[in-house]
């Protein structure tokens, strides 16, 4: 039994496969916080809402937690805030915990048949991508999730989004190409051949950025039962996902802002792509042609998004002999669906690596 565990800083998402059928779990990276008050918790038990109470304060988490920030008007207090578990907020690991509990199954252990004969009694794997760059050395968040799942009873193996990304989309291309995640908080760039990474990068770019600095200057803020203020991403999140670009010359400020801000984001890595490419020289071509791209996450919804990439790129070094460009089909799961084949591979009886 193999499964795929995507970590990211707006939700989590598992991904097995069991008899031939595909069985995924998600849930949203966030948690509400309400007073403890007597009207609050009436509404939630009258709404069949699961909560907990913790310092005086009522917690919704998973799914629900969006149902209730949008009723009430509450903001999500994020679990992974800039992509990092935050050392002194025991809450927001607690609440990840659980949630990694909720998605993971318990593994089921399962016997592996070598070349003498023998069986082995193996770890089932866990594949796992987890936000930031998980490779350098002590990384909290790594160390953190990597314990939950060894809990669970899998062998972790870390993997990069880009690298999933390329896993998932390129399988027509021989796995030879670029596969690009454009995260909420990371963006992960990963150039492979064959299935093997040659050259990867993660960059502190992605559309929480983009939506915070929306929020700033259309003035939308929410307030916790705390009065702390909150940026309210899911107004800005709106207005940019309504975008069609490029925008016309006559559109307002709001819209050649959050344009531009895009614009920022994909120059950026277009950049770093050019450099990776560079060092890579010997490969500029698959044996169909020049190198396919994939991009994927919540920046491609866009209208207009792979095109305006393209004209953008064109105008960058190291990146006119780049060929296809697409958006992956269902972005929500598909570095999700990489990280099952990579750990369906690293199930074999001759792995290709393991780590953490």
């Amino acid at each position: 039994m193999s499964v795929a565990l995507d970590i990211g800083t707006s939700g989590f998402r598992s991904l097995r496969r069991h008899e031939g059928r595909l069985f995924g779990r998600q849930c949203p990276a966030v948690y509400v916080s309400l007073a403890n008050g007597k009207a609050q918790r009436r509404l939630l038990e009258q709404a069949d809402v699961t909560f907990s109470l913790c310092d005086d304060a009522l917690i919704v988490t998973g799914s629900h937690a969006l149902d209730v920030s949008e009723s009430l008007n509450l903001p999500t207090i994020p679990l992974l805030p800039e992509g990092q578990l935050p050392t002194q907020d025991p809450l927001s690991r607690q609440v990840a915990a659980a949630l990694i509990d909720a998605i993971l199954p318990v593994a089921m252990q399962s016997g592996v048949t070598t070349n003498t004969g023998t069986t082995n009694t193996a770890s089932p794997i866990c594949t796992l991508i987890v936000p930031g760059n998980p490779q350098s050395e002590g990384s909290p968040e790594l160390e953190f999730f990597a314990r939950l799942v060894r809990l669970k009873g899998y062998d972790p193996v870390i993997l990069s989004a880009g690298h999933a990304i390329a896993l998932a989309e390129l399988g027509r291309e021989s796995f030879t190409g670029v596969g690009i995640s454009l995260g909420a908080t990371f963006s992960s760039i990963c150039l492979t051949h064959r299935g093997q990474v040659l050259s990867e990068a993660t960059l502190p770019v992605g559309t929480n950025g983009i939506d915070q600095a929306i929020a700033q200057r259309l003035n939308r803020f929410l307030w916790d039962a705390a009065g702390n203020r909150y940026f309210d991403l899911f107004a800005a999140k709106s207005l940019r996902e309504k975008l069609r670009l490029p925008v016309p010359a006559n559109a307002n400020d709001d819209w050649r802002l959050t344009s531009q801000l895009i614009d920022n984001s994909i120059t950026t890595i277009g950049r770093e792509l050019g450099r990776m490419l560079t060092r890579q020289k010997h490969l500029t071509t698959t044996d169909s042609g020049p190198l396919p791209v994939v991009l994927s996450g919540g920046l491609t919804r866009s209208v207009g998004f792979e095109e305006f990439v393209q004209s953008r790129w064109q105008q960058l070094p190291g990146l006119q002999s780049l060929g296809t460009m697409r958006i992956a089909n269902d972005s929500v799961w598909t570095a999700a669906r990489g990280c099952l084949i990579a750990a369906e591979v690293e199930a074999t009886p001759a792995p290709i690596s393991r780590a953490a």
